[in-house]
């Protein structure tokens, strides 16, 4: 089982989030599953091998809080539920520490939601009326 670290550095006033495991096999399924959500090593996560890659961590970027957001409000069914649970999990380990980490995930949880709505605007849509009528 992993232990998720969820805290905020107060000198750079952001939010890191580790997965600390003991194997590397778990390191692994993280990835398997936060890949098909669309976030990316190197861009959404990190992952960090100890001595001789059988012992690291997986920390979860701010870009990728924000992408699980997105997903979590905009994606898919499956990948929709799958990022909803994850991101209670965080809400969960936050809630346990100080007020201002928690502030801090809804913060890039909430830029995650308008991110969507921010692909919307300014765009044209034609719609078609069930009397044939265009809009």
């Amino acid at each position: 089982m992993a232990w998720l670290q969820v805290y905020r550095r107060a000198e750079k006033s952001a939010l890191r989030v580790e997965l600390n495991y003991t194997r590397r096999e778990n390191i692994e399924k993280m990835k398997e599953k936060l890949e098909p959500l669309g976030l990316r090593e190197g861009e959404h996560f990190t992952v960090t091998w100890l001595g001789e890659e059988k012992v690291g961590y997986l920390r979860l970027l701010k870009e990728g809080i924000i992408e699980l957001a997105y997903v979590a409000k905009h994606g898919p069914e499956p990948q929709r539920l799958e990022a909803a649970e994850l991101l209670n999990h965080l809400r969960r380990r936050a809630e346990e520490k100080r007020a201002e980490v928690l502030e801090k995930l809804e913060e890039l949880i909430r830029e995650g939601e308008e991110k969507g709505m921010a692909r919307l605007v300014g765009r044209t849509f034609e719609v078609e009326l069930e009397a044939g009528n265009r809009m």
